[in-house]
């Protein structure tokens, strides 16, 4: 029996060539269009030369499948019948039982028995012929369905980019009317520039007189204005003389001051250190309640439970703690002044202090001006930080632009390293860098997620 062997071709898309009508360089949207409706019709035409192909292949399969049935069925009728004995036969009646008609019997025995096999062996090989010629056929009707679904959804997009192409027809069309109608705009306002260019021409030349006159009048004026400055500027250093000689007396030690302090809301104070010299610069905050943590999602797993928090009033310092401020304490104390790392000291946010550092530093601070002084706990932070707000920054949910001071510009700020305290907008409160610039410390013990340690 021959074996049919069927050759089947996939279809792939081709390749986009550098000059072919669908590369991004060299062809159009439009053109790109009409080339793939043309290998669509390609595809159409091969798809039914194949489907033709496979009609004939499956009606051959068919033919053969029945010819061997009939085969297998003429095989099967030849076991069955069995060939009379002829005349002469060693075994007919008379010579029955004779040894040459048992040597006869078991010679026809081993004959039915050998083609009984064959024939078997025959049976076997044509049914699992046909099996395989009937997975053939399926899997080959599978493949038609499986092409025209792809020739359904090319169809579907060929009409979608089409209907593409009329939108972007239409909006190309009212483009060049509005180019024409600013063409015309631009016309009539060139004119007019041109008049007001003369216009402004003249009123330059009658501006040039009069700016002659009124400059020998500015020089003497300016004459009079040295004059008055100079006598203006030994009454303020004389007065300077005076404030200074008046601030050092107010600012007394703890011992000689009053105790009250002003709890409005926002007031800005200092309290004096045992040398004269001010303390750290302090904002009232007000008492109240917010959410705390992870308002706006996206943040880390211990910002979380968000819950309400009340807050009593205090005062925190209204800057992140200076280099000059850190820098007295150290001198004071006989400690190890910090690296800077050449990022600047003075008015820069104090870096490279422990924990440990930072509560020694606001005992020292209580010792100095009698009023207890410590770090805020992360609630108490969190809620100057906020400052009634509930976005991700205080101003907002955007990080925008020269808000703040981060790394690699993010912020949109022009610092290399860290910033000034107090070099962008503070917070409502009145509170300066409460996001960028430097990490801060608070008393509160760490917690993987909030438990009332943050608030203690």
């Amino acid at each position: 029996m021959k074996k049919l062997t069927l050759l089947l071709i996939l279809l792939t898309p081709p390749m986009v060539a550098a000059n072919d009508s669908c590369h991004p360089k060299t062809g159009t949207y439009q053109d790109c269009i009409a080339y793939l409706g043309q290998q669509i019709g390609v595809l159409k035409q091969e798809n039914h030369a194949q489907r033709a192909n496979i009609k004939q292949q499956i009606g051959r399969l068919e033919t053969e499948n029945q010819a061997q049935l009939t085969k297998l069925e003429r095989i099967q009728a030849q076991l069955a019948k069995l060939k009379p004995m002829a005349a002469d036969d060693p075994c007919n009646m008379k010579d029955f039982g004779t040894f040459e008609c048992i040597l006869s019997i078991t010679h026809r025995i081993a004959q039915l028995e050998k083609k009984t096999q064959t024939q078997q062996t025959e049976i076997q090989r044509l049914t699992a012929n046909n099996q395989a010629q009937q997975a053939e056929i399926q899997r080959l009707t599978t493949d038609n369905q499986a092409q025209q679904a792809e020739i359904q959804r090319l169809t579907t997009d060929n009409q979608a980019q089409q209907a593409e192409i009329q939108r972007l027809t239409k909006v190309d069309n009212k483009h060049v009317q509005t180019a024409d109608k600013l063409s015309k705009r631009l016309n009539k306002q060139a004119e007019t520039v041109g008049e007001l260019s003369k216009r402004l021409t003249a009123l330059d030349n009658k501006q040039a007189e009069k700016a002659g006159g009124l400059s020998k009048r500015i020089t003497a004026v300016d004459n009079k204005h040295v004059q008055t400055a100079e006598k203006l500027s030994k009454r303020v250093t004389a007065l300077d003389n005076k404030q200074a000689e008046m601030a050092a007396k107010l600012c007394m030690p703890f011992a000689k001051q009053n105790d009250n302090i002003d709890w409005t809301p926002g007031k800005v104070f200092h309290d004096c250190l045992k040398d004269g010299t001010k303390g750290p610069k302090m904002v009232v905050i007000p008492a109240g309640t917010f959410r705390m943590g992870d308002i706006q999602g996206g943040g880390g797993s211990n910002e979380q439970p968000v819950h309400q928090v009340s807050i009593k009033r205090f005062a925190i310092g209204r800057y992140e703690v200076t280099f000059a401020e850190y820098d007295k304490f150290a001198e004071a104390t006989a400690r190890t002044k910090p690296s800077d790392k050449g990022r600047g000291r003075g008015n820069h946010p104090v870096i490279n202090v422990s924990w440990d550092d930072a509560t020694a530093y606001a005992k020292w601070l209580t010792e100095q001006t009698g009023h207890h002084y410590r770090l805020p706990t992360e609630a108490e932070w969190e809620y100057t930080a906020r400052a009634g707000t509930e976005t991700k920054y205080w101003w907002g949910n955007d990080i925008g632009s020269n808000r703040a001071n981060c790394h690699n510009s993010y912020c949109g700020d022009s610092f290399e390293y860290t910033a000034p305290v107090g070099s962008f907008a503070a917070n409502p409160f009145g509170l300066f860098d409460t996001a960028g610039n430097v990490y801060e410390w608070t008393c509160s013990e760490y917690q993987d997620k909030y438990s009332g340690k943050e608030q203690r």
